[in-house]
């Protein structure tokens, strides 16, 4: 008996101890990278949350994984170079990321980042360490950090926008300054007010006595009085101009990064773009639209908070003061609110934009060499006159308009005191005492306010024509910030099917039915005559053009699923018509990306660059302006070249990437190309420059019509050979 027992109690010991073993077993808590930890500080920064489960991808570079956890959460990311002096101005702390302590660090480990933030000459970190809390201010090196750091920054939503959601913009991150700013109006307001209170005593008693011991007593409250008055108002200026400064630093970008998304957007469909300075304007314009409404509304509601501690007075001196003073500010308003409509109206009179003689200005001087060459300057003039002579009438109208603003604002203090002694008069004459005293001085102090109701009601004027301006920018959809997956690392194998596009809708088709396959590290060529679709092809294969049937696959990934701009930054891409963008050499160069001096030295070293470039006194700083680049031809489509090589691309097109050079730099920059080992994909009309690919796509019509080596072609009796034929003889 006591053996079964004892079996009994080692079976059930045994179930138990299995149970233990076997039970599942709550799993623990794996850590946050830092760099989403950082991500997380810096979206509390900018008064926003990341998208909650935001994680990593293994193998996806620092810079991308920041743009894609940030653009999904509704924030933009703007790269910074932490040598540049002035980014510790800005209102959000930089995510920098530190160098790896040793070479040999995991290239995949996540990057260690922290929050820089700067107190002058220092700087407060905030790190994991800290729990992301600013620590003390210290000089720091920055060559600890990668040249490369991030700013956060909120961005306006990728959606029609309305006048009022637009200026709800920046409030989240710039309520403390509204706060200051309200509370110190106020303050200044309440000791106006006081005033009035006290210069009825003053009269009544102190001035009769010739009391000089109160009389300095309240010379010296007098002083009190104005030394608070004046601090206030210096508060409160100085919390509207951090007020205009935070939001405006958030809005300028959030502007400029709607209207490339917009651009972007109307591209893709195959829309009109609106000439270059009418998008600048707009960008700017948007900015000055919301400071300006602020600043309207700001300064009414300072006013009303002035004038109301006097209204108080007013109306506990005399109430027929109060009901007379009331109509007059109430008639005189309304006045001043019809004349600011009317000027609106002489304003937005008309069909024309009125930004549209700048357009004319700005394509007829970006053009200029065709102009004289036709010898248009006089039909071109006689163009923007009638522009800019339609803007200056209406400009003239509407100042003929607020004349009459600028007498009713002349005549506001003056109808208002009358107003207080007719009051008096109506109330039974004027009575002995500081009352009829603190009646006109309230009654002056109410002036000023109107005054500056009645200056906003001309601000008004300029803000409809501002939101005239940037009602396009309002009313365009962006294209997403986060458009598909991000794509990994290219392998250099693309494909085409069944490809067809259209240049706008019920036009003929630009490409019909294109099918090819491109091998990584293949070299293919890409021929044909005057529009057969060559550059329109190397559009759509970067998903610049809408498609309307067909595919495009990269390593055997649709385009659709991917965002084509992320994957377009692993391509390296040389098209017609390049041009530079003002900046320096280097700036050109690397075109935002992460690259040293010394990776675009040897960029432009393959690029044949290198002597040029020597022989500059301000090498790679060499400044490039705004129209004349300064340099040749040549020398252009070597810098664009350069740029391509730059990022060491898996990836290169080139699309008549080598016309204006010589046969030696040829053969300098297809020796380049072939040591990249990467997959290219050239276009040309000097057939000649096809020779070493791989294999020539030959277009016509939209059509692939031949397809082979470059021998194979032009022993051929095709198309490929006949302009072979045709190029020879010419």
């Amino acid at each position: 008996m006591s053996g079964q027992m004892g079996n009994e109690f080692f079976l059930r010991s045994a179930e138990r101890i299995e149970t233990l073993l076997t039970e599942p077993r709550p799993a623990m808590a794996t850590p946050t990278p830092v760099l989403v930890d950082a991500l997380h500080a810096a979206a509390d920064a900018a008064q926003s949350k990341l998208v909650p489960g935001s994680a990593l991808v293994p193998g996806e570079p620092a810079a991308v994984s920041i743009e894609r956890l940030a653009r999904a959460a509704g924030l933009q990311v703007r790269q910074v170079r932490l040598s540049d002096q002035s980014i510790g101005e800005s209102p959000v702390p930089i995510l920098a990321l530190r160098k790896p302590a040793r070479e040999d660090t995991d290239a995949d480990a996540p990057a260690d980042a922290v929050l820089l933030t700067r107190d002058g000459p220092r700087w407060r970190v905030a790190d994991a360490a800290s729990r992301w809390k600013p620590g003390p201010a210290r000089r720091l090196p920055l060559d600890a950090f990668e040249e490369t750091a991030f700013l956060l920054l909120p961005a306006l939503p990728d959606t029609r926008l309305t006048g009022r959601a637009l200026l709800r913009f920046g409030l989240p991150q710039a309520r403390g300054d509204l706060a200051a700013f309200l509370a110190f109006t106020l303050l200044a307001g309440m000791a106006v007010a006081t005033l009035p209170l006290v210069t009825g005593p003053l009269f009544e008693t102190v001035v009769p006595e010739g009391d000089f011991g109160l009389l300095a007593n309240m010379l010296a409250f007098f002083v009190v009085l104005f030394g608070a008055n004046l601090l206030t108002r210096f508060a409160a200026g100085i919390a509207k101009l951090r007020l205009d400064g935070r939001i405006g630093f958030f809005l300028r970008a959030a502007a400029i990064d709607r209207a490339i998304r917009i651009a972007d957007a109307t591209a893709a469909s195959a829309g009109d773009l609106p000439p270059a300075p009418i998008a600048a304007l707009s960008t700017r314009s948007v900015e000055r639209w919301h400071r300006g409404v602020w600043g309207m509304g700001l300064s009414v509601v300072a006013a009303l908070l002035v004038a109301l501690p006097n209204i108080a007075v007013v109306a506990a001196t005399s109430a027929i003061g109060a009901v007379v003073i009331g109509a007059v500010v109430a008639i005189v308003i309304l006045a001043g609110a019809l004349i600011a409509r009317r000027r609106v109206q002489a304003l937005l009179s008309g069909l024309a934009a009125p930004q549209s003689w700048m357009s004319t200005a700005y394509e007829a001087l970006t053009m200029i060499d065709t102009v004289r060459a036709t010898a248009s300057e006089g039909r071109v003039f006689s163009r923007w006159t009638d522009g800019f002579l339609s803007l200056r009438h209406r400009f003239l109208k509407a100042d003929r308009v607020g004349a009459a603003s600028s007498a009713l604002e002349e005549a506001v203090e003056g109808s208002l005191v009358l107003s207080a002694i007719v009051a008096l008069a109506l109330a039974g004459g004027v009575v002995a005492g500081g009352a009829p005293i603190s009646l006109v001085v309230a009654a002056g102090s109410i002036a000023g306010a109107v005054s500056a109701v009645l200056g906003a009601f001309g601000q008004a004027t300029m803000l409809g024509l501002q939101f005239r301006m940037i009602k396009p920018l309002l009313d365009g959809v962006p294209r997403p910030a986060i458009d598909g997956w991000t794509p990994p690392q290219l392998g250099g194998a693309i494909e085409a099917c069944d490809l067809t596009c259209r240049h706008r809708a019920g036009a003929p088709a630009a490409l019909e039915g294109v099918s090819f396959r491109v091998e990584a590290g293949e070299h293919i060529g890409i021929a044909g005559p005057s529009g057969a679709g060559k550059s329109t092809l190397i559009k759509a294969l970067l998903g610049l053009i809408p498609r309307e049937a067909g595919s495009v696959t990269f390593d055997g990934i649709d385009l659709d699923r991917l965002d084509d701009r992320l994957l377009r930054r692993q391509i390296g891409i040389v098209g017609q018509g390049g041009k530079l963008f003002p900046g320096t050499l280097f700036d050109n160069i690397a075109a935002g990306a992460p690259i040293t001096p010394a990776e675009a030295r040897e960029a432009a070293r393959k690029a044949g660059l290198e002597a040029d470039i020597e022989a500059l006194p301000l090498g790679m700083g060499t400044p490039v302006g705004d129209t004349e680049c300064g340099f040749s031809g040549g020398q252009v489509q070597r810098i664009l070249l350069a740029r391509a090589f730059a990022g060491r691309p898996k990836i290169l097109i080139l699309d008549e990437a080598t016309s204006a050079l010589d046969p030696a730099l040829q053969e300098h920059v297809a020796w380049a190309i072939d040591e990249m080992d990467a997959t290219v994909i050239s276009v040309a009309h000097r057939l000649e420059t096809l020779a070493a690919c791989d294999r020539i796509l030959v277009l016509d019509r939209g059509r692939v019509v031949e397809c082979g080596a470059y021998r194979e072609l032009v022993a051929g009796n095709g198309l490929f050979s006949q302009m072979i034929e045709a190029q020879d003889a010419a």
